[in-house]
C-alpha cells in the first residue's frame, strides 16, 4: 500500500510536491486533479477563448512539472501555478497584440499601394492632352 492509496487520508499538497521531488511522478497526478478546475477558470476569466484557456492550462502545469525544483519548499502550490498560469496568459496577450499591429501595419501599406495605382499618373495626362 502507498502512502496515496484511497485507504490514506489525502495528502497536502506539500506532501505531495516532495513526492514528486521524491521521484513519485505519479503524485503530480493529484495535484493536476486537485488544482486543474481552479486553473482553467482562471485562465479562462483572463483570456476567454476555449482552446487557448486549455492550451495555457495545460502548459501551466507541464512547466510546474518541469521546474518544480523552483518552488519554494513554504511556498503555496495553487500560488505558484496561478502565477505561472498568469505570465503564460501575459505572453500570449502580448503576442496577439503583435500579431493585431502587424496585420494593422499591412493593411495600411496594401490599401496605400493600391490607392498609389489607381491614381492617374502624370506622364498619362500629358499623353491625353496631347491626344495620345
Amino acid at each position: 500500500m502507498t502512502p496515496f492509496s484511497p485507504d490514506f487520508p489525502e495528502p497536502t499538497d506539500a506532501e505531495l510536491v516532495a513526492a514528486v521531488r521524491g521521484g513519485e511522478a505519479a503524485a503530480f497526478a493529484w495535484l493536476v486533479r486537485r488544482h486543474l478546475a481552479a486553473i482553467r477558470a482562471f485562465v479562462a476569466m483572463k483570456l476567454p477563448v476555449a482552446h487557448l484557456a486549455d492550451e495555457i492550462t495545460h502548459e501551466s502545469f507541464v512547466f510546474a512539472y518541469q521546474n518544480l525544483a523552483e518552488l519554494a519548499s513554504a511556498g503555496s502550490f495553487r500560488a505558484w501555478l496561478r502565477a505561472i498560469a498568469w505570465n503564460l496568459v501575459r505572453k500570449e496577450l502580448l503576442r496577439f497584440a503583435r500579431e493585431q499591429a502587424n496585420l494593422s501595419r499591412l493593411e495600411a501599406s496594401q490599401l496605400a499601394e493600391l490607392a498609389a495605382a489607381q491614381e492617374p499618373s502624370a506622364a498619362s495626362d500629358e499623353a491625353i492632352f496631347l491626344g495620345h
